[in-house]
């Protein structure tokens, strides 16, 4: 249930700070809290008004300040007031249990598909009587085939830049960890904090050295997250080669290309059941140094000493997708061994590690791309933000395209085309199905 609205008529929309480790995005920026609210009211049914409640923070590693937000008619709280009083709470990547509304709406990307998001979901679940929608969820017609379905909420073009961000700050961190000079992008700033104006003043830096360095997309070249990586190399002046499916799809024929490359993007799409193209046998083949960046996020198995098998499980041996609270983006990874957990990650081990991993899912690489993404976000979730609102102001039934958890109990519909449950698009092995069953 959602709490009531007070005796004010008042709808309270919390704006929340990220939670996750290295995202620096906002779900609302300062400029848009004025369009919000006579976006969400002129509807011919004025019963309540909207307020816009911000989280304290909340935009700065955008660039967006308190101010910014107060100028622009919203309310700066702290976390625990934006819990108490929200009846929506909106954000961009997962929040653990403690950040959740439980007698509230939570809008927010749970990376409930491909059964990746089993800690969300269950830390929704745990939470009580929490509704939660996934924007990742929301499916619309292609408009070139309508009998075709999209995400209509689809940031995998900005993960792409991020993608392309941290691949060159890899190979910074890749030669310094190895002690060679001179250090290719060594100018480059922390990508973690910088500017898109600081990162357009360095790639005026860039020279010989710099594009002597191989870089390789694997992916096609109209993928959201390949075209986002290949654009920003691009502006860097930088020419990176696509590898296609008719090369990863064969053990040998990857092995025998991967090693001409000192970063590596990994753009694919990756569908539960099927085989990794990363495995062990790549490891081995790549260049000593060499940057991965997995712009897929998919979480790997292999970390439990497992063998790889078939189908093989994880896209790089031993590497792990950022959770709450990590400290480390970029570590190292060998055939047998990794330096996640390591008090310093990025110590390099010669004969024991040879690639500089980073696995970030959709989080942008810092606030060069942040400021894009939150505006996009927000632009894409503005209709589905906005009829949440209304149905909230005029108590009507909430609307399904998104919903995944409704007072605590799992009602997702997989990709909208079948009504029934979709708890198979949810987890992947049948103790994640007995655990959850019981949430339907």
């Amino acid at each position: 249930m959602v709490r009531e609205i007070g005796a004010d008529g008042i709808v309270y929309l919390g704006v929340a700070k990220s939670m996750k480790q290295g995202d620096n995005r906002v779900a609302v920026p300062p400029q848009y809290v004025s369009t919000l609210k006579p976006a969400a009211w002129n509807n011919g049914r004025d019963r309540t008004k909207l307020e816009v409640l911000v989280e304290e923070g909340a935009g700065l590693r955008v660039g967006y300040d308190d101010d910014a937000y107060v100028r622009a008619g919203a309310q700066i709280v702290t976390k625990s007031e934006l819990l108490d009083r929200s009846h929506i709470l909106v954000d961009v990547k997962q929040r653990p249990e403690e950040g959740v509304l439980q007698d509230g709406i939570n809008i927010f990307y749970l990376h409930v598909e491909k059964g990746q998001g089993i800690p969300q979901l269950n830390a929704l679940v745990q939470r009580g009587g929490v509704t939660a929608y996934s924007p990742e969820t929301i499916w619309v017609p292609e408009r070139e085939n309508p009998q075709n379905l999209v995400r209509g909420v689809n940031l995998a073009y900005y993960s792409g830049i991020g993608g392309a961000h941290l691949a060159l700050e890899g190979i910074k961190l890749s030669y310094q960890s190895r002690g060679i000079t001179p250090v290719p992008f060594e100018f480059l700033p922390q990508i973690d904090g910088a500017t898109q104006e600081q990162m357009n003043e360095a790639y005026k830096q860039i020279g010989d050295l710099e594009k002597s360095m191989r870089i390789a997309i694997i992916g096609g070249p109209r993928g959201m997250v390949s075209s986002g990586a290949q654009d920003e190399l691009k502006k860097a002046g930088l020419s990176p080669d696509l590898i296609y499916k008719n090369v990863t799809s064969n053990q040998e024929t990857l092995a025998s290309v991967i090693g001409q490359y000192d970063a590596i993007i990994n753009g694919s799409l990756w569908i539960p059941g099927q085989p990794r193209m990363i495995t062990k046998r790549q490891i081995l083949a790549v260049k000593e140094g060499a940057v991965f960046m997995d712009d897929t996020c998919d979480p790997d198995f292999s970390s439990t000493q497992e063998t790889e098998g078939e189908p093989i499980r994880g896209g790089v041996r031993y590497s792990f997708e950022s959770k709450w609270g990590d400290k480390n983006m970029h570590y190292w990874v060998g055939p047998e061994t990794h330096t996640f957990d390591a008090e310093n990650p990025r110590e390099f081990l010669p004969g024991e590690v040879r690639v500089l991993y980073n696995a970030v899912g959709m989080i942008p690489g810092g606030t060069t791309t942040a400021c894009a993404a939150s505006e996009a976000y927000f632009g894409m979730i503005f209709p589905y933000l906005t009829s949440i609102i209304r149905a909230v102001s005029q108590g009507t039934e909430l609307p399904e395209q998104g919903l995944v958890v409704k007072d605590g109990k799992i009602i997702h519909k997989g990709n909208g085309i079948t009504e029934k449950v979709g708890l198979r698009d949810l987890v992947q092995t049948r103790d994640d199905l007995a655990q959850f069953r019981k949430y339907l």
